[in-house]
Order: C-alpha cells, then sequence, then structure tokens
C-alpha cells in the first residue's frame, strides 16, 4: 500500500536527519538539505527554538499559511501559533531538551482562519546555531469529522439515557408490584401462623373441644397438601423474577437501592419458600400422605454429604464441624433423603445457634439392643429448662420472642420429630443454657444391617 503525502514527508524528514547527523561537516550536506528543504511538497519550517524566529520557510509553507517566504522569515512563530507566548516557549523547550517531536497546535493562516495541524520537529545544528526542523500538516478535515462524531455520539448518549429513564419506571412499576405481592403474602403466612398456634394452644385448654381441633387440624393438613402448588407458583415467580432484576438480565437498575431492594425482595422470598416447604412437609405426614422410600446405604456417605452442604455456611461463621463414625457401623434401611433431611435440619439448626468461634460434632455410635444413633453436638447458647419442654413443638422458638436475634418458623425440630416417627424412631434433646445442646435421634436396630 502506499505511503501518504504525510506519510513519504516523515520519511524524507528521517532521511535528511540522519545524512545531516552522519555528514561530519554541514557544509557538504547544506546544499542537498535545502534543495530538498525548497523543492519538497509538504509544509516545512526552520525554526529558532530559542527566540521563536522562522529561520526559513519551503513554498509549500508559503502557499499554505498565505505569505511570502520573506514575510514568514520576518516573523516568529508565535503569531502563527495560537498558544500562549509562555506555552509556545514550553513547547520550544520540551522539543530542544527533551527529543519531544511531536506535537498538535492551531495555526492561524493570513486570512484570520485556524487550523488544526500535526508537527513533527527535530533539532538540528546548522553550523553551530541549534534550529528545529519542522514539518506540518493540515489535520483540520479529520478533527471537524471527529468533532461531528462526538455531537453524533451526545445526542446517542441522550437518547439512551431517555429509554434508560423509561426502563427505569417499567422496573420500578414491576418492583412496587412485586413488593405489594410480598407484603400480602407474608401477611398471610402470618395470619395462619398465628391461627396454628391459637388452635394448639386451645388444644391443652379445652379437653373438650379436642376431638373438633383434631379434626380442624387434619382439614389444615388436607388443605396445605392440596394447595402446595397454588402456594409455591407465585412464590417462585417472585422469586425468580426479582433474581432477574438483581442480576439485571434486561438491563441495569440505575440507583444502587433499586439492586439493595430486589435482593431483599430475593432473599425473603427463599426464607417464606423454605418456610412454606416445611409447612408442607409437616402437613403431608399429618394427613397421612408421606411415604418412605427405603433403601440400604452407608451412612458415612450421608453424613459427610450433609457436612458439605452446610460447611459455607459453617465456615462464614468460623465454626468448626467433625464427624465421627464407628469403623463397624452398620449399614442403614430407611429413606435416604429423609434421613439427610434429618441430618441438615440438625447441623443448620446448631450453626444457627452457635456463636463464632465454635465447634459442631456429629457422631454415629451404635445404641441399646442394636439401634443406631445420631448425636448432633454444639457449643451455643443452650436452651433453658423452661424452654426444654416444648422444643419439639411445632413453631415453637426458644428465648424471648422481642429480643430473639435468629430468624426462622420453629418447625426445624418438629419436623425431625415426624420423619423419625415415620422410621418408627424418637429424638431425644438435652441442653444447658451457655454450655450446648445435643440432639440424639435413634433408629431401631431392625433398621440396621451389619456389614
Amino acid at each position: 500500500m502506499p505511503f501518504s503525502r504525510f506519510g513519504k514527508a516523515i520519511c524524507r524528514l528521517a532521511v535528511l536527519s540522519i545524512t545531516l547527523f552522519l555528514t561530519p561537516n554541514f557544509a557538504q550536506a547544506a546544499p542537498s538539505f535545502f534543495e530538498a528543504f525548497s523543492k519538497h511538497k509538504a509544509i516545512m519550517l526552520l525554526i529558532d527554538p530559542s527566540s521563536g524566529e522562522i529561520v526559513d520557510a519551503n513554498p509549500e509553507a508559503s502557499a499554505f499559511y498565505g505569505y511570502s517566504r520573506n514575510q514568514l522569515k520576518s516573523m516568529k512563530i508565535q503569531v502563527i501559533n495560537q498558544l500562549t507566548a509562555e506555552q509556545v516557549a514550553a513547547e520550544r523547550k520540551l522539543a530542544l531538551t527533551e527529543g519531544r517531536n511531536f506535537f498538535i497546535f492551531r495555526h492561524k493562516v493570513a486570512d484570520g482562519s485556524l487550523r488544526t495541524v500535526t508537527v513533527h520537529s527535530i533539532p538540528l545544528d546548522f553550523d553551530g546555531r541549534k534550529l528545529l526542523y519542522s514539518i506540518i500538516h493540515d489535520v483540520s478535515k479529520q478533527r471537524d469529522l471527529q468533532q461531528d462524531l462526538w455531537h453524533y455520539q451526545t445526542r446517542l448518549e441522550a437518547m439512551v439515557d431517555l429509554q434508560t429513564q423509561e426502563l427505569q419506571k417499567f422496573y420500578d412499576h414491576q418492583m412496587m408490584q412485586m413488593t405489594v405481592a410480598l407484603f400480602f403474602m407474608a401477611v398471610l403466612i402470618l395470619l395462619l401462623f398465628y391461627a396454628l398456634r391459637k388452635r394448639s394452644r386451645a388444644e391443652k385448654n379445652m379437653r373438650e373441644a379436642r376431638d373438633e381441633a383434631h379434626r380442624a387440624n387434619k382439614a389444615k393438613s388436607d388443605f396445605l397438601a392440596n394447595m402446595s402448588h397454588e402456594l409455591r407458583t407465585p412464590l417462585n415467580s417472585i422469586i425468580g423474577f426479582s433474581h432477574m432484576l438483581q442480576t439485571e438480565v434486561f438491563g441495569t437498575l440505575g440507583s444502587e437501592k433499586n439492586k439493595e431492594y430486589a435482593k431483599i425482595i430475593n432473599s425473603s422470598g427463599d426464607h417464606l419458600h423454605r418456610i412454606i416447604g416445611d409447612i408442607l412437609d409437616m402437613s403431608k405426614i399429618e394427613a397421612g400422605e408421606e411415604n418412605l422410600y427405603e433403601e440400604t446405604f452407608d451412612i458415612d456417605e450421608v453424613i459427610h454429604e450433609c457436612i458439605d452442604m452446610v460447611s459455607d455456611h459453617a465456615a462464614r461463621k468460623d465454626l468448626i464441624i467433625f464427624a465421627t463414625v464407628l469403623p463397624d457401623a452398620p449399614l442403614l434401611h430407611a429413606d435416604r433423603l429423609k434421613v439427610k433431611q434429618v441430618l441438615l435440619n440438625l447441623l443448620t439448626n446448631a450453626i444457627k445457634f452457635t456463636p463464632d468461634p465454635g465447634e459442631i460434632i456429629i457422631e454415629a455410635l451404635r445404641g441399646r439392643e442394636g439401634s443406631l444413633l445420631f448425636k448432633v453436638i454444639d457449643t451455643g447458647v443452650g436452651i433453658s429448662a423452661k424452654d426444654l419442654k416444648s422444643v419439639l413443638d411445632p413453631f415453637v422458638q426458644t428465648g424471648d420472642t422481642y429480643t430473639r436475634s435468629h430468624e426462622g418458623s420453629g418447625l426445624g425440630l418438629a419436623l425431625v420429630q415426624l420423619l423419625m416417627k415415620l422410621h418408627e424412631g424418637t429424638v431425644d434433646v438435652e441442653s444447658e443454657v451457655g454450655v450446648g445442646t445435643c440432639v440424639t435421634v435413634q433408629f431401631p436396630s431392625r433398621r440396621c444391617v451389619d456389614q
């Protein structure tokens, strides 16, 4: 591809510079230099860097600036260059002392118009006099094009801002609807919890209404079991769409507050989803619709799978989990998923109520008459003797309701007890405030298979 006119000028400037540098006597090189200088088609000037005087100019310079050669030689570069005298002097100093050779200036020509130019300069020694040999290239058209592009970009950014504002209004509307939906869902759940707790207390205080309460409780369980799809579907939509907003799938939300609200909606939806899941599991068991899918499996594998699932949560609280399984531990014949659910509920409770740093131990050992025991021991806050009596009841949470710092529905241990009853097993809780808690679940010997 052929060089541009300006590219050829730069090459010739380099050739001339090398020629002058390699020629020991400038007088020998001067004739050829000035012949090339006067005949070259590029705009060239010789400038005294100390004073700014234009020592010489070639015909192309005269044609470009609109002044004769003698007029240019009588002028200083400060007349042409639109920088201040101090700025021009500083640029000449950089060119002379630091070897800087490329500049972009605004030059004024004879008719008063301004041109944007690039200047390539090198210092040369002419009989002991240091001069700047400069080639000037007019880049006004390119600069004008860049200016047009800048205006186009500004208009485009304005259009993007307008579209962003419209999208922001849309997202704000959607988030408002989702917030309202989540609020009513939370109210519904709270009302349901209140009704269940009130009914539970009524069963204890009113012996005459026991049968009536039992029928009402069964009706409730049947209703929740049948409403599984209806409750989870809208909540899944809330969780899914809030996650899309949080990850900005369809565009940015703009304000950081919007991202924070989307995150709160998503985490609240997940929390409600887990609570509803526990309620539905309990309801299905109480309604007799939960079946066991039994198999024989290695308890060591199940224990370590459960530890892997909660290890990140424990690490965030600086908790250490130890597992102890006897070498001759039997295989267990039970519903593997439900056994994992029991152990996960116990480990999650232990992590929740153990302050950092702390320890959690899960053990598998033989009990009486060949039964199999799982123990989960923590160094947590413990449970008072008063609360220990009701800790296995549904929706019961230990501690003062108004000062409790742990979220939850109070269904964890109650669900563990129901799952163990399905396996003809038992649950036992021992605890001391400030020392920790030990929860033991026991599977009957008929479910143990010696290896």
